[in-house]
């Protein structure tokens, strides 16, 4: 297996990948910060939404946080706080750039931008 440089920050979105072999500890035993961008929390799929994952911005107002790495019934919950974790963000993904005009997609964002702020660090 190839070191990753230690230096370098990892941004965290899938239990999943890799067969579930690298969790959110893999990277922090390994000395890297980590930034919160779990799927399906935070991500928005253009044409879709946040439905694609089944998210609502009250979903993930109530069940998301950066110290929470969930997804399906793999679930890790850091305690806060906790200085390798640098925050988290919010992810706009592009599968279907003609399904919303950019207006739309900015009306539809709003929530849950406002949702994800209120949770950052």
């Amino acid at each position: 297996m190839t070191e990753l440089d230690r230096s370098i920050d990892i941004q965290y979105w899938s239990i999943q990948s890799n067969g579930g072999k690298n969790t959110v500890h893999t990277y922090l035993d390994r000395g890297h910060k980590v930034y919160n961008f779990i799927s399906p929390y935070v991500y928005y799929v253009v044409g879709f939404g946040g439905d694609k994952y089944g998210t609502t911005p009250e979903i993930l107002e109530r069940d998301w946080n950066a110290y929470h790495f969930s997804r399906g019934n793999s679930e890790i919950d850091l305690p806060a706080p906790d200085e390798r974790i640098l925050g988290g963000g919010y992810c706009l993904w592009s599968d279907c750039p003609a399904g919303e005009t950019e207006d739309e997609l900015l009306e539809s964002l709003k929530p849950y931008l406002y949702a994800c702020g209120k949770k950052m660090l």
